[in-house]
């Protein structure tokens, strides 16, 4: 749609990155249509016999394109990850689809600082999120971009022994139940509480991250082992990681949590694997 600001916004990042890499032979609006996809990639079809690949600015143009272009060996890619795009990426049909919302301003610098080592404070956001055929969106960067809080959401990676935790009840009260024994802990070592709460700034989400040291005599003991107690842990907005610290090592943590509010991004399947495949708050710095 001509003048739309996803038009302008989306082809302006297309431009900047395939002027350079690619050989633009066409482009042509189609109003967002999928019917208008359609014969507007029959006609580039008939002047363009050789194109290679297509990106549309939404899924329905590219569906559309799909097709128009039937059998042939054509990438196509289109944005905003609707379901009928998302089967069609699982079905092989489409290449890829993007779920964008516009919370991380520069995610292409972000995710190269992160992967290149540049910083062990990492943490997962959303977008952009690229739903390949693997379907595991690529979800990796610095802590402050974090925008959904997950299950599972990795805080801590490290060689000390894995500290098991979950939510329940002590005596009536909420609680963050560990496996932990004060046997385990030596007199210098260290407990740290992560504690991450989603929240909604401006119509974006938002993950806030503090942490704070937790004194062993803070931690009751249970029959499964110590835990901290509060009501603060039946709050179905935050999520918590408690990582054991010794000298300049730590154990591997993930985030336990009752939030859901992610499950209307993508599928609870997707985000446990992409949760599980990236680095934390905190790293082993030996």
């Amino acid at each position: 749609v001509n003048g739309a600001s996803a038009t302008i916004d989306r082809g302006e990042g297309f431009h900047l990155v395939a002027d350079e890499k690619l050989d633009v032979v066409a482009s042509q609006t189609a109003n967002f249509n999928r019917a208008e996809g359609m014969n507007v990639m029959e006609n580039m079809l008939q002047a363009n016999p050789d194109i290679k690949c297509v990106f549309a600015h939404n899924d329905e143009m590219a569906l559309g394109a799909i097709e128009a272009i039937g059998d042939k060996d054509i990438i196509v890619a289109g944005f905003d990850a609707t379901d009928d795009a998302v089967a069609a990426v699982k079905e092989g049909t489409m290449a890829a689809t993007v779920a964008q919302q516009p919370v991380v301003e520069d995610a292409k610098m972000e995710r190269r600082a992160a992967v290149s080592g540049q910083t062990v404070s990492l943490c997962l956001f959303l977008e952009p999120d690229a739903s390949h055929r693997s379907g595991i969106p690529t979800q990796i960067g610095p802590l402050d971009g974090a925008t959904l809080l997950l299950p599972d959401m990795p805080v801590s990676e490290g060689v000390l022994p894995v500290i098991e935790q979950r939510l329940g009840l002590v005596d009536g009260t909420a609680a963050l139940i560990t496996d932990l024994t004060r046997n385990q802990l030596r007199p210098t070592d260290k407990l740290i509480l992560y504690t991450l709460q989603q929240v909604v700034e401006y119509d974006r989400p938002k993950v806030r991250i503090t942490w704070r040291e937790v004194a062993a005599r803070e931690m009751a003991e249970t029959p499964d082992g110590l835990a901290l107690m509060g009501d603060e842990f039946g709050d179905e907005t935050k999520g918590w990681a408690l990582v054991h610290m010794r000298k300049e090592s730590c154990s591997t943590q993930t985030v336990v949590t009752r939030c859901t509010y992610y499950q209307q991004f993508t599928t609870e399947e997707t985000l446990q694997v992409a949760a599980k495949s990236y680095g934390g708050l905190t790293r082993d710095i030996c």
